[in-house]
C-alpha cells in the first residue's frame, strides 16, 4: 500500500510487530526507525548502536524492540518513548542474530565471537554464554516451549543448547560448509537446517538425528522456513530457485524458478497459502502454495531485497532493499499505492532531555526531524 522511505542507507531486517500497527527497520546507518504502517509516518528514529543494524525483532507484547548490530552490542528499545533502556555488552564481535522467546523474558543472541547468549529481556541480565561453535554463528531461533535455543554457524554445525542449563545437548554434524540458517517447526519437535553446501536438512530434536537430507539445490541455501502445519518446508537458495519439501518425507513438492538472481528471503504467509521471496534481481514474488505458481511480481525497488515479511493478519507485505528503501504491498492486489518521503535525518528522535546539547545544536537537530517535549 505504501512505500517508506529514507534516503542513503541500507534495509537490512524489517519486522512488524504482532499488532499489525508498526513496523520496525534495521539500517547501516546505525539507526533503527519505527513507521507507523496505518498512515505511513516514522515514529521515531532509535539512535544509539555506532554500526550498521543486521537484526530487529519485537517482543511478543511489542512493547520491546531487541536490535544486534555490529558494534558488538545487543540493545532493548521501549517502542513507546524511542528510548534504549538496556544495552548488552558482553559480546566482542558483531552480533548477527537475536531472537525472543514465546513469553518474552529470554532473548538469545547469536555473534561474530562464535557463542550464543542468554539475557533475561527484562532486566539485561547475562544468563547464560553458550560456548562451542569454532566460527560465526549466523543464527539463533527459541523452540516453542523455550526449553531449546538452536544456532547455526560457520563451522559447518547446528546446536542445540538446553535453556535451564546453558549447556549444549547435541552438535548437529552433516553439513559440509556454513549454517546459515535454523528454523524449529511449529510443535518444536524438528529443526531445519540450511547451509552454503547446497542442501537443507531436518532433525529430530529429541533424538538429534538427521531424519532427511533435503537435495536439489545447486548453490548456498540462504532461508527456510516451515508453513503454519509444520508438514511444508520452503527453502531460498543463490541458485535462483525456491523449492517446497514434504517434511514427513523429505521428498521435493516442487521447485519454483521465476527469480533471476539470489533469492535472500523465503516466508510464508500467516493462513500458509502464499508465500514471498525476496532477491537480488531487485523483486519480490508472491506465490501460491496450491498451485505452485507465482501469482505476483512486486517491482519498485532498485537493488537487492533483503528482508521481507508479512504482517499479523496476512494483508500486507513489507520489504526492506539496499536501496534504502521499505515498501508496503497490498498482499492480494500487489500494488504499492503511495510513496510517502520524510527526508528528515533524525525523524522521530527525542532529545527531551539530552545532555551534552548547546540551543543551537538542538535547534539544528529539530530542524532535522528531532523532538523535544515541553516540561
Amino acid at each position: 500500500v505504501k512505500s517508506l522511505h529514507k534516503p542513503g542507507s541500507r534495509v537490512y531486517s524489517v519486522v512488524f510487530a504482532n499488532d499489525g500497527r508498526t513496523l520496525a527497520a534495521g539500517y547501516d546507518g546505525q539507526i533503527i526507525r519505527l513507521w507507523d504502517v496505518p498512515n505511513g509516518e516514522c515514529l521515531k528514529t532509535l539512535i544509539g548502536h555506532s554500526s550498521r543494524v543486521y537484526s530487529v525483532t519485537f517482543s511478543p507484547d511489542g512493547n520491546t524492540l531487541a536490535s544486534g548490530n555490529e558494534d558488538q552490542t545487543v540493545r532493548l528499545w521501549d517502542i513507546h518513548t524511542g528510548e534504549c533502556f538496556r544495552t548488552l555488552k558482553k559480546h566482542t564481535h558483531w552480533v548477527w542474530s537475536v531472537a525472543f522467546n514465546r513469553d518474552g523474558n529470554l532473548l538469545a543472541s547469536g555473534s561474530e565471537d562464535w557463542t550464543v547468549r542468554l539475557w533475561n529481556a527484562i532486566t539485561g541480565e547475562d544468563l547464560r554464554v553458550m560456548e562451542g561453535h569454532l566460527y560465526r554463528v549466523y543464527s539463533v531461533a527459541f523452540s516453542p516451549d523455550s526449553r531449546f535455543i538452536a544456532s547455526g554457524s560457520g563451522d559447518q554445525t547446528a546446536k542445540l543448547w538446553e535453556v535451564s542449563s546453558g549447556k549444549c545437548i547435541a552438535t548437529l554434524y552433516g553439513h559440509a560448509n556454513r549454517v546459515r540458517s535454523v528454523a524449529f517447526n511449529p510443535d518444536g519437535r524438528l529443526l531445519a537446517t540450511s547451509s552454503d553446501d547446497h542442501t537443507v536438512r531436518i532433525w529430530d530434536v529429541n533424538t538429534q538425528k538427521c531424519m532427511h537430507v533435503l537435495k536439489g539445490h545447486t548453490h548456498r541455501v540462504r532461508s527456510v522456513v516451515f508453513n503454519a502445519d509444520g508438514n511444508v518446508l520452503a527453502s531460498g537458495s543463490d541458485d535462483r530457485t525456491i523449492r517446497l519439501w514434504e517434511v514427513s518425507t523429505g521428498s521435493c513438492i516442487d521447485t519454483l524458478p521465476e527469480h533471476s538472481s539470489h533469492i535472500y528471503s523465503v516466508i510464508f504467509s500467516p493462513d500458509g497459502k502464499t508465500i514471498a521471496s525476496s532477491s537480488e534481481d531487485q523483486n519480490i514474488l508472491l506465490w501460491d502454495v496450491n498451485t505452485r505458481t507465482y501469482r505476483t511480481q512486486l517491482c519498485g525497488h532498485d537493488c537487492t531485497v533483503y528482508s521481507v515479511a508479512f504482517a499479523p493478519d496476512g494483508n500486507l507485505v513489507a520489504s526492506g532493499s539496499h536501496d534504502g528503501v521499505i515498501k508496503l504491498w497490498n498482499t492480494y492486489t500487489g500494488i504499492c499505492q503511495q510513496t510517502l518521503r520524510s527526508n528528515r535525518q533524525y525523524e522521530g528522535m527525542n532529545i527531551t532531555g539530552a545532555k551534552g546539547l548547546t540551543d543551537g545544536q538542538k535547534e539544528m537537530l529539530k530542524a532535522l526531524g528531532a523532538v523535544e517535549k515541553a516540561a
